[in-house]
């Protein structure tokens, strides 16, 4: 089978890593080592992304998102388009937001996967366990860290940013032709208010890791 996955945070250049493929598109600004842990699975896909979220902020001392259903109506409308790009579009005369989106696709029988595993596989496997140890060890408490590399963290730094404490997201099944020309794919969305990674502000809302032990989707 093969497997092709990629992930991005408002983006516009492309990275490739050997197979199974891994694509990471660089995140845009504006002006550890985890552990495999039980625990008790949500029974229902906005309770399972939020969980996911909630997991990875309480190790930063963030505040527990709330979920939001107006993001996730906006997430909904940009992931039915099986167009892979952002999409601010929806709800953008309610005010901003941010926005990280995922994809993940197969040529096996991809579709017997469900949604709810798929936002798991986003959240915890693409955006925060790949991303946390490519941030800036001294950059935490910095108000503007190295961003040398924010391309490799933008994503985790969007999951726990303090500020970003209402989340939103949707999951949809695109056939092949779509995202990618010869599988079918998953493609997440995750929107948060208020937005993250915002210059200037990091030192006030990325915090240091606790160390607790975390989750592999």
């Amino acid at each position: 089978m093969k497997v092709s996955i990629a992930s991005v945070l408002l983006s516009t250049s492309l990275l490739a890593a050997a197979s199974p493929i891994s694509l990471v598109l660089s995140p845009r600004t504006t002006a550890k080592t985890t552990t495999n842990v039980a625990t008790a699975l949500p029974t229902d896909y906005a309770a399972t992304a939020l969980n996911q979220h909630n997991i990875h902020r309480a190790n930063h001392s963030a505040p527990a998102a709330t979920w939001n259903a107006d993001l996730a109506s906006y997430a909904a409308q940009a992931a039915e388009s099986c167009v892979f790009a952002h999409n601010l579009k929806p709800g953008a005369s309610t005010g901003s937001y941010g926005q990280n989106i995922a994809v993940y696709g197969a040529t096996g029988n991809v579709q017997a996967l469900s949604p709810d595993k798929m936002i798991s596989q986003a959240v915890t496997n693409q955006w925060y366990n790949n991303e946390i140890n490519k941030f800036p060890a001294a950059g935490y408490g910095m108000a503007t860290p190295d961003m040398t590399n924010f391309n490799s963290w933008g994503h985790f730094s969007q999951i726990v940013w303090v500020a970003s404490n209402q989340v939103g997201c949707a999951t949809q099944f695109c056939p092949a032709g779509t995202i990618f020309s010869n599988m079918g794919s998953w493609f997440s969305v995750c929107n948060y208010r208020a937005q993250g990674n915002m210059a200037g502000q990091y030192g006030n809302n990325i915090r240091a890791p606790l160390g607790k032990p975390t989750v592999v989707a």
